[in-house]
This record gives C-alpha cells, sequence and structure tokens, in this order.
C-alpha cells in the first residue's frame, strides 16, 4: 500500500491504515523538529549583526555620557539641557530594530518556506540558497518521478524470461536500490517465485552479487555494465543488442550466472511534470544545471535533452559524484546538489547546500541534507534559490533602513533640533516597519 503521512485527512471513504512509527519518528513530527531547529540556527548575516550590536551598544553608551559630560565642563554648557540631549541620542541609537531584523527576516523565510513543503534546516542554508551559481541533479527519483517499471525483457544464452527474473528478484530482496523494488513487482506481477539466495554483497554504484542455492551454488550478479565487467563476463554482443534500449532513455540491468549473462531488463521512469518547467527557471536566475548520475550515458543524454541540461555526467558511481561536485564547487564556489537516495547522502553533504527529495527518499539523504523537499515539488527549487537572495536583499534593506534614520536623529539631538518623544516615536517606527517588511517574506 502507499504511505500515509501523520496529520493526513481522510474526507471521504473508508482506509485501513498500519502504523509503521511511533509519532516522535513520524513524518509530521520530523518536520516540526527541523523547522524548530532550523529557526534556531543563525545565518552568518546574523553572526555578524550581534557582533555588531556588542560593540555598537557599549560605544553609544559612552558617547551619550561624553555627551551629556564634555560640553558642561569644558564650554561652559547647561547641564539639563546636554543630558537631555545625551538621553535622546540613547532612545534613539537603541538597537532593537537592528537586532531584530535579521532574525525575524530569517523566521519568516523559513516559516513560509515550510508552508509549501520546503524545510530549510536554518538561516545558514537559506542565505547559500541565494548564492548559488550551479545546481547538480541525480536522475532517477529526482528528476524522473520515481516509480520504474520494466518495459522489456531480453534473454540470452538458452536462459527464460522466468529464470531471469528468478534470479533477479532473488538478488534485489536484499537491495534498498530504487530499481530493485520495480524488478521485485514484476515478478510478482509474472508470478515469478523469487530464489533463494546466500552470501549477499551490495555493489555502491553498480549492483548486488549473491550465490543461489537452488543454481548449483553458482554466484549471480544483477547490475549495470560496470559489475558485470568487473567479474570478467564478456558483455560485447549483448550490450549491441541493448544498446537501442538506451537511447531510448531506458536503464538496462544486466543478469548473470556465473560466466554467462542470462538477460536483460530495461526499466523506464517517467520524467516529472514539472521539471522541463523547473530546468527553465533555474536557467532564468542565471544558475547553471548539470546532471550527475550512475545511469549509462545514453539514458542520461535521453533524459538532459528533453529538460534542456547541457552538461550530462553519467556513469558515475557514488565516490565519483563526490570528486565531480569538488571540481564544480572550485569552477563555481557555490553548488547545490539535488538527489534522493542513499548514494546520494556523501555529494548532498559535500555541496554548499543540499537538497533532498523528501517525501520520497531516504532517511539519511534527507537528514544529511540542508533543505528537503517534502511534496517533493522541483519547482520549489527555483523559489528556493529566490527567497534566499530575497532574505538577503530584505535584511540589507533593513539594516540601512534602520542604521539611516538614527543617524538622522543622532545628528538632530546633538544639535538639539528633535525632541524626546520624536526620538521615541522615530525608535519605535522603524522597528515596527522592520518586522512588517520581514514579515513579507512569509508569503513564499
Amino acid at each position: 500500500g502507499n504511505t500515509v503521512f501523520a496529520g493526513t485527512l481522510n474526507k471521504q471513504g473508508y482506509l485501513e491504515i498500519e502504523v509503521t512509527r511511533i509519532s516522535k519518528d513520524s513524518t509530521f513530527s520530523k518536520i516540526v523538529e527541523l523547522v524548530d531547529k532550523a529557526q534556531k540556527s543563525r545565518a552568518p548575516v546574523q553572526e555578524f549583526i550581534d557582533q555588531f550590536a556588542k560593540y555598537y551598544t557599549p560605544a553609544v553608551v559612552g558617547g551619550a555620557i561624553l555627551i551629556a559630560i564634555i560640553p558642561p565642563l569644558f564650554f561652559g554648557g547647561v547641564f539639563s539641557e546636554w543630558f537631555y540631549r545625551a538621553l535622546i541620542l540613547l532612545v534613539i541609537a537603541c538597537p532593537c530594530a537592528l537586532v531584530i531584523s535579521t532574525p525575524v527576516s530569517i523566521a519568516s523565510a523559513i516559516g513560509g518556506a515550510s508552508r509549501h513543503g520546503v524545510l530549510i534546516k536554518g538561516g545558514k542554508h537559506l542565505e547559500a540558497l541565494g548564492k548559488i551559481k550551479v545546481v547538480a541533479f541525480d536522475k532517477t527519483r529526482t528528476l524522473t518521478l520515481g516509480e520504474p517499471y520494466i518495459s522489456d525483457i531480453v534473454t540470452f544464452n538458452g536462459f527464460s524470461e522466468e529464470e531471469v527474473l528468478a534470479d533477479a528478484a532473488g538478488i534485489e530482496k536484499f537491495s534498498s536500490h530504487p530499481l530493485a523494488k520495480s524488478i521485485l513487482d514484476f515478478a510478482k506481477t509474472r508470478g515469478v517465485t523469487p530464489h533463494l539466495m546466500k552470501k549477499y554483497k551490495d555493489i555502491a554504484g553498480k549492483g548486488g552479487l549473491a550465490t543461489c542455492l537452488i543454481c548449483d551454488d553458482l554466484e549471480h550478479c544483477v547490475g549495470n555494465q560496470k559489475l558485470i565487467k568487473t567479474n570478467s563476463i564478456s558483455t560485447k554482443d549483448i550490450l549491441e543488442k541493448t544498446e537501442k534500449f538506451e537511447k531510448e532513455g531506458k536503464t538496462v540491468v544486466l543478469v548473470s550466472e556465473g560466466d554467462k549473462v542470462m538477460g536483460a531488463l530495461a526499466i523506464s521512469d517517467k520524467i516529472r511534470d514539472e521539471a522541463p518547467e523547473a530546468i527553465k527557471n533555474i536557467e532564468f536566475l542565471g544558475i547553471q544545471s548539470v546532471m550527475l548520475t550512475g545511469d549509462n550515458q545514453h539514458a542520461a543524454n535521453f533524459v538532459a535533452k528533453k529538460l534542456g541540461i547541457k552538461k550530462v555526467y553519467a556513469s558515475l558511481l557514488p565516490d565519483e559524484k563526490v570528486k565531480k561536485i569538488e571540481i564544480l564547487k572550485k569552477e563555481f564556489n557555490e553548488i547545490a546538489m539535488v538527489g534522493d537516495g542513499v548514494n546520494d547522502a556523501p555529494s548532498l553533504a559535500i555541496s554548499t547546500v543540499g537538497i533532498a527529495m523528501g517525501a520520497g527518499g531516504s532517511d539519511v539523504a534527507v537528514e544529511t541534507a540542508d533543505v528537503a523537499l517534502m511534496n517533493n515539488n522541483l519547482l520549489n527549487i527555483p523559489s528556493a534559490f529566490m527567497l534566499g537572495k530575497k532574505t538577503v536583499t530584505i535584511i540589507k534593506y533593513n539594516i540601512i533602513a534602520s542604521l539611516g534614520i538614527k543617524a538622522i536623529f543622532f545628528v538632530l539631538a546633538v544639535f538639539g533640533f528633535t525632541h524626546l518623544e520624536y526620538a521615541i516615536g522615530a525608535d519605535s517606527g522603524i522597528a515596527i516597519l522592520v518586522i512588517l517588511n520581514s514579515l513579507r517574506l512569509f508569503s513564499f
């Protein structure tokens, strides 16, 4: 059955739901926890303002004392008059508007984003979103819908489709790869019972190995061309026959027994409906898009062409993805990585901003990432980039407006051209304006 999130409302009909997690481990609880942590996390600009306030406040107090004392002592000024001016200075120099300009903006932006299923884990990552120069996408379950299905099956060396499926399903029972479920579902649909396997070994980015308890204890492999080649199995003739599937954008999974290739499974996955528009919007912001995938070059090129992604890096192992991220990071300085699986976690961690597909993605990826798309809507990615830029812009406007008005009243106070009630009104007014300006970010 389908996963039902905590907090979901059933508006009509009857549902039978099995509880699989305790309340504190539910998706809803995790969202609340992540938002709470995010709002406590501090952005670099917020750290700067807090440090500035540490020196600003003592400096203002010291300046007010000097204004109250020096003119009466050395220039014959009236003490009550200069004390009044110093008091006005203290009121208008109160750093309230300055200090709240950043946290209110960040809290509003994070809160607004969370309403639309975008969890940004802190001001640091929100600010970084506005500086991204290139975004790297994984393909499977990120740019594609994540509902792979077997569209074609071919056999070799005299094996039957049932034998190929039985061995493939037997190995994939142990795997957490997104494609494993499609193979198991297809075998179940065809009424094929998976063969019993032992000594399973997962080869990251390649596939899996196991020994079949039914097929004379022979080692079986299920995976891509790299895995089959690693096990010294000749694939030249096989690949010529399966290349047409790859050119159609399909992922080819090879199944072998001993030193023979048993067959190949062609797996299709639909491109997300919103993906082309999301890539277009990202390019419009002046941010480049690239694809990093463990899939074959033909399948990757097929999807990239459909989406308008110009740079494609295919057949990458997890560690090769990390190296490619490091290279792109040196070239562009600021890079975002979008992925969903366990294999993407290292790449998400090393990126400036890691963005995980939260609803269907692995828990490891969601925990490692800095941003989680809980509704898996790719259109929220360019929106998040714009939100990051807008947040920094509003914070700067708040700071400039706050300091500007304070500077004007500082001069007026020193020369005696303003009154205490005006200073109080100006200080309260700019604080209210800063809050109202920051709350605009809540309408993400």
